[in-house]
């Protein structure tokens, strides 16, 4: 299974088990982070405050393989840093992730952290809920059929809401305004974007 940007044509419900959806890959080294901005402060007596809201964001930087055709270029000119596409989300390496057809079963509210699977979740995997909330969710923890889900739930999360799992699970992202958009042409015949990196597009 390989990671990388969708086609501009593929819907936010999938399917996205084929790799051939993919516009291009992603190759290593490859940074997948959360970003959850904090207040820390010192006391005089060196205790530490920290505090932090309920924001979170993943952020994902990665160099891209070599395409021929100029398939890549089209799309970073037609999104820039401010269109939406699909990311496929990188699972951990060497996790053996949860099988589709993985339900919710029971109704949960916005900013619950346990939620109730059809089945036994596997920890560290990433997951994304099927419908209105496009938000990706790492399994923090696992106890029978309930697991700690990291951030907490941004949207209530009615029953029987279809769970998406490893490959099947797109990001919402735009391109990091803080990277250069372009291309390096190899031997005149390979488009080499470089090094690539992503903001989760929060709704």
């Amino acid at each position: 299974m390989a990671y990388g940007i969708f086609n501009p044509n593929i819907l936010v419900n999938g399917p996205f088990t084929d790799d051939k959806d993919l516009l291009c890959v992603f190759t290593v080294p490859l940074t997948l982070k959360s970003n959850q901005p904090a207040f820390v402060q010192d006391t005089l007596s060196l205790r530490r405050i920290a505090a932090s809201q309920n924001t979170q964001r993943w952020e994902l930087i990665t160099n891209i393989a070599p395409t021929i055709g100029g398939s890549i270029m089209t799309h970073q000119t037609r999104f820039g840093h401010y269109g939406v596409f699909l990311i496929r989300t990188p699972q951990p390496a060497g996790l053996v992730c949860s099988p589709n057809g993985v339900f919710v079963t029971s109704p949960h509210p916005a900013r619950s952290t346990v939620i109730n699977f059809s089945t036994t979740m596997k920890p560290g995997e990433f997951i994304r809920f099927n419908g209105s909330d496009t938000k990706v969710y790492q399994i923090q923890s696992v106890s029978g059929h309930a697991a700690v889900i990291f951030p907490s739930l941004r949207k209530d999360l009615s029953v029987d809401t279809q769970v998406m799992t490893d490959q099947r699970v797109a990001m919402s992202v735009r391109y990091n305004a803080d990277v250069t958009l372009g291309m390096i042409y190899t031997d005149g015949m390979l488009n080499d974007p470089g090094s690539v990196a992503f903001i989760e597009a929060l709704s």
